[in-house]
């Protein structure tokens, strides 16, 4: 975590606080201190993850909050040197980010002659973002959004809580606190001294090939060199891997000990008894030399990892499978506390050919009805309840439902349900538009974007960015780790834009290219399985009696914020529905209430 001050004056001693610094301190191992000439300045950075300090050269200080790599694939990677950063930014600015292998959020300040400017820096693709808020006097930052919610008073952003119960997150540059903001994914924001609003910098840009001319051949080397580069670096470092039994997290630990045979510690959290996935994750093991500890999850188990997942994150977000995660790298924080690095294998399906693209197809029939039509279906699947019955009426009504307030690349990811929230009539073209801005901003050729360029985007920025990617980081940090997402590298997304859509999804079979690089290793009935997913039994959960007790109280007693925008009668509605019938709800109805309890723990502990 890194956070920080920058302004024309003496910040106040509770923003000091906040901020966990004090300029009486001057310069230490993980705090630096400017002042003078009408600028103050404060960085600070959590050395618990056993980071580099923040570091000068020149006119430049700066910090980051991850590890950064440099290099190409003909020289290899290496852990830049802790100067490196502060000389890159001197010589090159903030598109110096455009050459660094991996996701790393960053502060700089920059002090010359022609005037003092702030630069913070998102991850280029990953959960990781830069927070800010004006203060009096200048600009507080930090890379935990809750850090700013102790600077001065704060109310909760009513639209921005919808938006995570029925998109999973909130788009930037809004976050769930009003007048906090973050820096979008693949941004830098710069803030000239008594500025109280930024100019952006764009540091990743997708160029998707609609119709390449490069062969077959040519991508899947190019993807595996970059796999591969980053394999090594991930092996060499001891990594704490963890193992779900799929084909992402496989295939890299093959690639890894293809680019060195040293030992490798594996982990994997087991949902239940028997759990299909762990027989996997051990071929998986045995073929890449590494040894696999496996943790059960039990349902006495579930508050403690529930509470520890939501509080931890760096700002809200839904995604209820990051219960288990929380649980694992807890188990894993226990058994290696000396080893900083934890890989997460998250951005396989979305580089590389997520399922979703198979669906995009039905989607696009569906958006061909006429609009009375789809209207009048949405309002009878809303208001005669019949999302409660898991039907194929159901599901066509659903989808109905969606493309109704969607653009057709974003209606596939409307996780939650609206019929249980009060929304005003404005909030879905708000958002909507919010998140399809800042996707598309990383997208090249912009004035020419295919469906499946903005699908694709929305999937890797929104989904991967926002979600998948966000379960560990925020848990990770505060047991000292930092995360890894070789998936997501520099290289790695360069190779995969050049991959046709026609081979990510090929005859039907998902993440072709990766299948395609795993039969090197691993044999068919290994690759070409039904896909289980690591989805933890929320469901099951909900019908037990202490977490339904649990969710109950959270959401309906005491100190409440989400029910601003969700409906008190629909939640009681829901637990009773579960508890008293074998009916199996909706996904997006799991995911609204996961939202609602996941958002509602973290206001709770940051707003009190």
């Amino acid at each position: 975590m890194i956070a920080g001050f920058f302004g024309k004056t003496k910040p106040e001693g509770k923003l000091i606080k906040a901020l966990g610094a004090d300029f009486k301190k001057g310069d230490k191992a993980n705090v630096i201190g400017i002042e003078g000439n009408g600028l103050w300045v404060c960085l600070v950075c959590d050395r618990r993850q056993q980071l580099d300090p923040p570091s000068r050269c020149d006119n430049v200080t700066c910090t980051a909050s991850d590890p950064v790599f440099v290099g190409t694939l003909d020289d290899g990677y290496r852990w830049a040197a802790p100067d490196e950063l502060a000389t890159g930014l001197t010589t090159k600015g903030v598109t110096f980010f455009r050459e660094v292998i991996n996701n790393v959020c960053a502060a700089a300040v920059e002090i010359s002659r022609k005037g003092s400017r702030l630069h913070l820096v998102s991850h280029r693709l990953g959960p990781g973002r830069m927070y800010y808020r004006a203060t009096k006097g200048g600009i507080a930052f930090s890379s935990d959004a809750s850090i700013l919610s102790r600077v001065a008073p704060t109310r909760p952003d009513l639209m921005s809580l919808w938006s995570i119960l029925i998109y999973g997150a909130v788009p930037e540059p809004l976050t769930v606190f009003d007048g906090v903001f973050a820096v979008p994914v693949g941004q830098a924001a710069t803030f000239e001294l008594g500025a109280s609003t930024p100019t952006y910098t764009q540091i990743l840009c997708l160029d998707f090939v609609d119709e390449p001319e490069i062969d077959e051949y040519v991508c899947l080397k190019q993807a595996k060199n970059a796999l591969l580069a980053g394999a090594k670096v991930v092996a060499e470092l001891g990594t704490s891997m963890t193992i779900s039994g799929g084909i992402d997290s496989s295939l890299f630990l093959c690639l890894m000990q293809e680019a060195t045979d040293r030992p490798k510690q594996g982990y994997m959290c087991q949902l239940g008894r028997p759990d299909p996935e762990v027989v996997f994750a051990q071929r998986a093991a045995e073929a890449s030399n590494t040894t696999l500890r496996v943790f059960e999850l039990s349902e006495d188990q579930v508050v403690s990892a529930i509470r520890h997942a939501a509080e931890s994150a760096m700002h809200p977000f839904s995604d209820f499978s990051t219960i288990p995660v929380a649980f694992l790298l807890r188990r894993i924080a226990e058994e290696r506390p000396d080893c900083p690095w934890v890989f997460d294998g998250n951005g396989g399906d979305d580089c590389f050919g997520v399922a979703g693209q198979e669906m995009l197809r039905k989607w696009q029939r569906i958006t061909v009805l006429p609009s009375l039509f789809r209207r009048i279906a949405s309002s009878l699947w809303l208001d005669l309840g019949i999302w409660k019955r898991h039907s194929l009426l159901d599901i066509g009504m659903r989808k109905i439902y969606q493309t109704c307030v969607d653009d057709a690349a974003l209606a596939p990811f409307v996780f939650g349900h609206n019929g249980m929230t009060y929304a005003e009539p404005t909030w879905f073209q708000k958002v909507s538009e919010l998140l399809l801005a800042s996707c598309m901003a990383c997208t090249g050729n912009r004035g020419n974007h295919s469906l499946y360029t903005r699908f694709y985007t929305i999937q890797l920025l929104h989904v991967c960015g926002h979600l998948w990617t966000a379960k560990a980081l925020g848990p990770a940090h505060e047991l000292g780790k930092s995360m890894l997402y070789p998936y997501l590298w520099r290289d790695v997304l360069t190779s995969m834009s050049r991959i046709p859509w026609q081979m990510k999804v090929r005859n039907g079979v998902t993440k072709w290219p990766l299948k395609r690089m795993l039969e090197d290793y691993m044999p068919p009935d290994f690759i070409h399985r039904k896909k289980v997913g690591y989805v933890p039994p929320w469901r099951k959960w909900l019908r037990g009696e202490e977490i339904s007790s649990f969710v109950r109280e959270t959401l309906l007693g005491g100190t409440r914020y989400i029910t601003a925008v969700l409906r008190e009668e629909w939640i009681e509605r829901m637990l009773r529905h579960l508890k008293e019938t074998d009916a199996n709800p909706p996904a997006m109805v799991l995911n609204t209430i996961w939202g609602a309890l996941a958002t509602e723990l973290w206001l709770q502990k940051n707003l009190a």
